[in-house]
């Protein structure tokens, strides 16, 4: 006579049944018996995959489980989005799974017990970013500005496979030694002014924690002009000039700006037009020097001497000066 095995009234796990036949003439036989397994749980199975990106190999490791079941008979998986893991691969053992180099892949996978019970489909997203980002600053320039300037940090994360996890943030800092450590989240456009010698440091993460190397950019910034001390002709001086080449003399201070770069007078007459230009140089005394040919018609003048610095800043001293007529006297080198 059929006997079912497996209703309300029994749990699962190991069972031993017991039977025998007896005739219609009441003989009966002796008392047989055998071990059964009850199972009507399904397996579950997971997985040990931490979320989110990481930045290097994967070891993914498969845990089926079968609770007090018949035990686990099968493990599969594949590696597509909404693949078929009955028609996956098998995976013995260890139930591990390695995954190398950048990449975005879907695992699923699904385990069988020995009655052939299937559990639930499990997934999970294996995602690997092993190359650091790349930040660029829009200010590039190491010649000395004399204005503010305007700095914009650009981060990018290079693609490898296709696959970037993108820029998580980006940090700068500040410092005229070039050692400080970046602190200050950047959130958008950097207005520096600070004159002097000074150094942006900046590095950027992305979401899988690649750091790339802290990178500078030099900032030189001068926005003061030089300034002039005129020694010759003094302002006395000056109140009666004589037709003669005459040495115009002045001091020329940059502070600790960005160096002075070229320094020249002129001479300009009172209709404003510039008469005389000569280059004054460097001597070995400090001074700049040049000799300024003033035999020109008497009468009032503009005596201009510019100087300008290497961050194209131009001072200006001016003195007037009033040409008057006199003997003029020409040295010769060699005379007769």
């Amino acid at each position: 006579l059929p006997f079912t095995f497996g209703s309300d009234d029994y749990e699962d796990g190991e069972h031993t049944i017991y039977y025998h036949s007896v005739d219609l003439l009441g003989n009966s036989e002796e008392t047989q018996s055998e071990e059964d397994f009850l199972d009507r749980t399904l397996p579950t199975i997971t997985d040990d995959y931490e979320n989110g990106w990481k930045n290097t190999d994967q070891i993914v490791t498969l845990s089926p489980d079968d609770d007090e079941g018949c035990g686990i008979k099968e493990v599969k998986y594949c590696l597509e989005e909404d693949c078929g893991v009955e028609n996956g691969a098998i995976l013995e053992n260890d139930y591990e799974i390695e995954f190398n180099g950048d990449q975005d892949t879907i695992l699923r996978y699904q385990t069988w017990d020995n009655v052939w019970h299937a559990s639930l489909i499990g997934e999970d997203e294996i995602k690997i970013d092993t190359i650091a980002p790349i930040t660029t600053s829009s200010f590039t320039s190491e010649e000395w500005q004399n204005d503010d300037v305007e700095i914009n940090l650009s981060c990018e994360d290079p693609k490898l496979n296709g696959i970037a996890s993108g820029c998580e943030w980006t940090k700068y800092c500040s410092d005229s030694e070039n050692t400080c450590n970046p602190e200050t989240e950047y959130t958008g456009t950097i207005n520096y002014g600070e004159e002097g010698i000074h150094y942006i440091r900046f590095f950027s993460k992305d979401y899988a924690d690649n750091e790339e190397a802290v990178k500078s950019q030099l900032i030189k910034i001068d926005e003061t002009a030089p300034r002039m001390i005129l020694l010759n002709p003094t302002e006395e001086e000056a109140e009666n000039v004589q037709k003669c080449v005459q040495s115009v003399v002045a001091i020329v201070s940059d502070g600790e700006g960005s160096g002075t770069k070229r320094v020249w007078a002129e001479l300009w007459d009172r209709r404003e037009e510039k008469v005389r230009e000569e280059e004054m140089k460097l001597t070995i005394y400090g001074t700049y020097e040049a000799l300024i040919d003033k035999q020109l018609p008497a009468g009032e003048y503009t005596l201009k001497v510019y100087a300008e610095d290497n961050a194209k800043n131009n001072g200006i001293k001016e003195q007037s000066e009033i040409l008057e007529e006199g003997v003029f006297v020409e040295y010769i080198e060699d005379p007769i």
